[in-house]
């Protein structure tokens, strides 16, 4: 299973409906609680490189994981 916290187009159109003290406040959160970068990740340089390894060769012997792409916010065990 992967556990992304990507950025998408459906969170642009979120945070364009947001009001800017709602962007400040998110991005704070975001800031605070994402060790890496702050901010969400980007599909292309942060999902698709696990994605691909994935469906390769070097992940056939693996099974039952959860891979976090989450740039730190959760804490899996």
């Amino acid at each position: 299973m992967v556990a992304p916290a990507i950025s998408t187009p459906m969170y642009a159109k979120t945070r364009s409906l947001m009001t800017p003290e709602q962007l400040a406040a998110l991005d704070a959160t975001l800031k605070a609680e994402m060790p890496i970068d702050g901010k969400l990740g980007e599909i292309d340089r942060d999902l698709v490189p696990l994605l691909v390894f994935l469906a390769g060769p070097g992940a056939r012997f693996m099974t039952g994981q959860i891979f976090s792409v989450d740039g730190g916010i959760l804490m899996v065990r």
